[in-house]
């Protein structure tokens, strides 16, 4: 998980069907092999509009770290598990296996910029 969220703020999800089918076409537009299958992510819902994370406040994120033993995990703010550009950003960083510097250019149609 990322280092500053507590893990009392986080609450399994089982991911929706439309999940799938967002994963799917962020597949399709990627024309890459995921680096991780959908069926082996895990999905966590955070308390609150958002959470501490590595830079600062996020509404979501991706984690894996397989030598640690944190398996391929999405964490969103309560409020974005039905937001498609928020789920589907994070499935993005999942598909590539990271890329947290945003250099692969899919980013232009999947970075999402909140607030004014």
């Amino acid at each position: 998980m990322p280092p500053r969220t507590p893990s009392a703020q986080l609450v399994p999800v089982t991911p929706p069907k439309v999940y799938a089918k967002w994963w799917r076409q962020v597949v399709r537009d990627c024309h890459c092999t995921p680096a991780v299958p959908f069926e082996r992510l895990s999905w966590f819902s955070v308390k609150g509009h958002s959470f501490p994370c590595i830079k600062d406040d996020c509404v979501g994120a991706f984690v894996w770290n397989d030598s640690a033993g944190v398996p391929p995990t999405i964490l969103l703010a309560k409020w974005a598990t039905g937001d498609p550009r928020i789920v589907r950003h994070e499935m993005l960083h999942a598909v590539l296996g990271g890329d947290l510097t945003h250099r692969n250019p899919l980013w232009r149609f999947y970075d999402v910029k909140l607030g004014p």
